[in-house]
């Protein structure tokens, strides 16, 4: 009876094969990892060659879920960075609004400070010659009424 040959064994007829010093590997990390899979080639005797893939199947599928998980890792970084920069200019914009609206308020409040400074020189009457607000004077008449008012607005808030 014959025996099933192994394309891992060294033929019968040719010699033994050299003494090779063992392959050893860096270790990565602290768990060892697997063997890498094989491809084992067997003769059978007045028969069919049968090959053997054992592993690669494996470390294949283990490669490609690696990988996904590299994506997903990528895109919920993307997606948390999207975000996160929203969140930032939507922040931004709105203390740029607000600081706007104020401004514009600021300036809504001078301008109807203003307005009744100008209402009350018009109905001013004056009680006699040194009471009239001439053109040069009329400047500062407006100035101190503005600071007046101003001072009314400011108080209040």
């Amino acid at each position: 009876m014959m025996r099933v040959m192994d394309s891992r064994q060294p033929s019968l007829l040719e010699g033994p094969a050299p003494l090779r010093a063992p392959r050893s590997r860096p270790g990565r990390g602290l768990l060892a990892r697997s063997p890498r899979g094989a491809v084992e080639i067997v003769r059978h005797a007045n028969g069919p060659v049968e090959v053997k893939v054992s592993g690669l199947i494996d470390s294949a599928e283990r490669r490609i879920r690696q990988w996904q998980g590299v994506a997903a890792i990528l895109f919920i970084v993307m997606v948390v960075g999207a975000a996160l920069a929203v969140v930032v200019v939507a922040l931004r914009w709105d203390y740029e609004r607000g600081r706007a609206a104020r401004v514009l308020q600021a300036d809504l409040e001078i301008a109807r400070a203003r307005e009744r400074c100008w209402e009350a020189l018009a109905r001013y009457t004056p009680r006699g010659a040194d009471d009239v607000i001439t053109p040069a004077r009329r400047d500062g008449w407006i100035a101190r009424c503005l600071t007046t008012e101003l001072g009314r607005v400011n108080t209040r808030k």
